[in-house]
């Protein structure tokens, strides 16, 4: 699917007839999902997770104290959340993860592998110094070394090594494994970093994606107003939130309310059937035939945002 030529005027054009119809929705849903989209990191309750942890992804921009504190504070009075910030291997400062473990809450941060660390050596009975690259860690299982002293300032911290081998890995890849194994500081269950560290894939990095390649090419806009950014991006959120519902209607009514409109979302790939188009493509291309229609398409505005 092409992306769009004129990034303001369609965000302009989406938000617009979204804004104008929405009025009718219950206003404190609205504005909960204004804020959620509305800024990064992005929120998931426990009633998509079924946990009470509130999972966080950062970006690059947001990777302040500043920035960490105001997350925490936002549920300074909901004691029984957590909040598990992830990030990436350019994130994996010492003064960083010793900020977010003092505020009482969880990282996972993914490892640079030429760190040098302290660690216990059970089979001689002392601290030994290494990069993190030579630690020892299985192929087929992932590996866990506690209270490993980090760096020159011998931060304490948990590291986990993923597996390079393994039957999920064999499905997913053609050679049936990786090459280097992913490595995590972490300072909450050890057992649980590799999972909860995919929900950055599975409901983060994709929004990124539709604000810029994916549909929006919010990154060809070439505006230094801050605050023009930022009206921007919020309305691109709205629109990709608006987008997936519609998409997500338009799966589960497609044979009754959509008989006449045909949108291949899926195809076959070596015999197995495969995804087209993402969930937001499809809302997408809903939409443009819509706007440009001179028949009648039904776009619901009054509907429930449903887990898919």
């Amino acid at each position: 699917m092409s992306s769009l030529s004129s990034p303001a005027k369609t965000v302009t054009t989406l938000f617009m007839s979204f804004l104008t119809t929405c009025l009718s929705l219950n206003s404190s849903s609205f504005l909960c999902s204004l804020f959620v989209l509305g800024r990064n990191p992005y929120l998931f309750g426990s009633d998509v997770l079924k946990t009470d942890i509130i999972l966080l992804s950062l970006s690059k921009n947001l990777l302040s104290l500043k920035g960490i504190q105001y997350v925490v504070d936002l549920f300074a009075d909901k004691p029984n959340y957590k909040i598990v910030f992830l990030a990436d291997r350019w994130f994996g400062s010492t003064s960083l993860l010793d900020f977010i473990d003092k505020t009482g809450h969880f990282y996972i941060v993914r490892a640079k592998a030429n760190y040098n660390v302290w660690y216990f050596d059970e089979k001689d009975g002392y601290v030994r110094k290494t990069k993190i690259d030579d630690l020892f860690h299985y192929t087929h299982k992932a590996t866990y070394y506690h209270d490993v002293q980090l760096s020159n300032s011998k931060f304490k911290t948990n590291i986990v090594f993923s597996a390079t081998k393994s039957v999920s890995i064999s499905n997913k890849t053609s050679n049936g494994s990786v090459e280097e194994p992913w490595i995590f500081f972490t300072n909450c269950d050890v057992r649980r970093a590799i999972k909860w560290y995919s929900y950055r894939f599975g409901a983060i990095e994709f929004l990124f994606k539709d604000q810029k390649s994916n549909g929006f090419d919010l990154q060809k806009t070439g505006t230094r107003n801050l605050q023009a950014f930022s009206m921007m991006y919020t309305c691109i959120n709205i629109c990709i939130l608006y987008l997936t519902c519609i998409s997500t209607y338009y799966t589960r009514h497609k044979n009754k309310l959509y008989s006449d409109v045909k949108i291949k979302y899926f195809t076959i790939v070596k015999g197995k059937r495969a995804r087209k188009y993402s969930i937001f493509q499809v809302g997408y291309i809903l939409f443009k035939r819509a706007f440009g229609s001179k028949k009648k398409i039904y776009l619901p505005f009054n509907f429930i945002l449903t887990d898919v």
